[in-house]
C-alpha cells in the first residue's frame, strides 16, 4: 500500500525533483497531510496530495492496527528518485498537532483504536480522559535519546541530510542551536523543537551520577536517513555564547552534586562567585 500511494506522488511530482517528503498526522475524524517536494536548487515546493492518496492513508492505519497496541498516530515518507523509498511510524511519541486537537477527538480515536493501560502514552491519556500527573516510571537515558531522534525524524525539514545540533546548560541556564545539510549542499540554522529540548534537559537529570554530577553539553549529530552520534561533556567548560546568571552554576551544583575531586575549576568557580 505504501508502494501505491508512493507511485500516486511520483506521479504528481514536477519533473527534475531531488526528493519527496510527506507527513502525515491522523486521528480516526482528522487528517493532516503536509507534502514538500524539493527542487535541485534546494527549494522545497509545497504540493496537494493526489486525492487518492488520503483514502490509502485511512485504510493503512487501519492495517497497521496491533491489538492492545494500538496504531500509528503519524508517518513520514520519504522518496528518492530512483523509487526507494523510506516510511517511519510513529505509534507513541505526542504527533504535536497545532492548534492541538480537542479531547472529543482524541477519544473518538481512542475508541476506534484503543490502547492497554500499557500501551498508552501519559500525553495521550491526558487527551483522551483529561488524566493528568500520577506515578510515571524514572526515565532511562537511552530511552530518552532514542526519543529524541525519532522526534528529529518527524520534524527535520524537507531534503536535509545532515544535522548537527549544539545543547549547553548549568543549572536553569541553557542555549541550544542546529545547523542543517542538505542534499543539495546548502547549509542553514534550525531551532530544535520544544520538545526535543524537553528531552535533553530530562537526560541531564537522569544521567545524574554519585558524586560525578551529570553532562553540561551535547555535540548531537544526525545523518539520513538514522545514523546517529552524541558526544556529551562533563567537565569542560561548556563555551557558553552569553555569560549564564550568577546563580546559575551554584544551582548546577545543589541539583546535580559533585565531589570536591569531581568538580572543575570553571563550574567551582562560578560557584563562588555566586
Amino acid at each position: 500500500m505504501v508502494r501505491w500511494i508512493g507511485g500516486w506522488l511520483m506521479d504528481a511530482a514536477p519533473g527534475g525533483w531531488r526528493r519527496i517528503d510527506m507527513t502525515v498526522r491522523l486521528t480516526a475524524a482528522v487528517e493532516e497531510i503536509a507534502l514538500a517536494v524539493v527542487m535541485p536548487d534546494g527549494a522545497a515546493a509545497r504540493m496537494e496530495p493526489p486525492p487518492d492518496v488520503s483514502p490509502l492513508l485511512f485504510e493503512l492505519r487501519n492495517k497497521k492496527y496491533v491489538r492492545d497496541r494500538g496504531t500509528w498516530l503519524s508517518l513520514r515518507l520519504v522518496i528518492e528518485p530512483d523509487g526507494e523509498y523510506r516510511v517511519t511510524y510513529n505509534f507513541d511519541l505526542d504527533p504535536l498537532w497545532d492548534p492541538p486537537l480537542e479531547a472529543a477527538v482524541w477519544h473518538q480515536d481512542f475508541e476506534a483504536y484503543p490502547r492497554t493501560e500499557e500501551w498508552t502514552p501519559s500525553w495521550y491519556r491526558e487527551g483522551v480522559k483529561g488524566e493528568t500527573g500520577g506515578e510515571q516510571p524514572p526515565d532511562e537515558p537511552n530511552a530518552l535519546l532514542k526519543n529524541v531522534a525519532d522526534y528529529l525524524k518527524f520534524t527535520l525539514p524537507a531534503g536535509w541530510d545532515y544535522l548537527q545540533l549544539q545543547y549547553r546548560a548549568v543549572g536553569g541556564h541553557e542555549e541550544s542551536g542546529a545547523i542543517v545539510y542538505t542534499i543539495t549542499g546548502t547549509t542553514y540554522p534550525w531551532t530544535p523543537p520544544e520538545p526535543v529540548l524537553d528531552l535533553l534537559r530530562r537526560h541531564r537529570a537522569a544521567s545524574l551520577s554519585d558524586g560525578r554530577g551529570t553532562w553540561v553539553s551535547l555535540t548531537y549529530e544526525m545523518r539520513f536517513p538514522d545514523s546517529v552520534k552524541a558526544r556529551f561533556n562533563a567537565t569542560e567548560d561548556p563555551g557558553f555564547q552569553e555569560q549564564p546568571p550568577a546563580g546559575a552554576y551554584a544551582e548546577e551544583l545543589r541539583r546535580y552534586p559533585r565531589s570536591e575531586r569531581r568538580t572543575p575549576d570553571w563550574l567551582r568557580q562560578g560557584a563562588e562567585g555566586a
